[in-house]
């Protein structure tokens, strides 16, 4: 059962320039090497304090690169769904993927993600820890995330 879909335009666009900047920053970085900057850094100065970060941008880049092919697979492979329930699992499809089971689930609440100030899902599970998703590109608003997933795991409804 398909409790939420992923707002495909919305997606797609969210992950093209999320690529091109994973992208843009190794491949700048070759270029910048292949075009001759770098042997020019010793003679420039201030030129050499920018390699370390040009070097940790890179870094940075290609360590989240397993993430946006994951999106990827989720938007083209999964028709877009975000979060189902299916054979007594939940499971919440995006960046940050995770299944459990329907029955590990307590309380769902809406809160704001202190990150990045989006609507979240916050799941309460028996052990007493935690799982939440955003839902900012969700076609569904969290509060009807919320109400499909309390009726699809038997939970109260407010």
């Amino acid at each position: 059962m398909t409790i939420a879909s992923y707002n495909i335009w919305k997606s797609w666009l969210q992950a093209a320039l999320v690529a091109i900047i994973f992208f843009s920053v190794p491949v700048g970085t070759v270029w910048l090497f292949i075009n001759g900057y770098f042997d020019t850094v010793p003679r420039l100065g201030r030129g050499f304090y920018f390699l370390p970060f040009i070097f940790l941008a890179w870094f940075l880049t290609w360590r989240d690169a397993p993430k946006l092919f994951r999106l990827f697979k989720h938007l083209v492979l999964d028709g877009g769904r975000s979060v189902w329930v299916q054979d007594g699992r939940l499971f919440v499809a995006g960046v940050d993927s995770f299944s459990l089971p329907c029955s590990d689930v307590t309380d769902i609440q809406a809160g704001v993600s202190k990150k990045s100030n989006y609507d979240i899902v916050i799941l309460r599970l028996k052990s007493g820890n935690k799982e939440e998703f955003a839902t900012g590109s969700f076609q569904e608003s969290s509060d009807v995330v919320i109400e499909k997933l309390r009726r699809a795991l038997g939970l109260r409804t407010s």
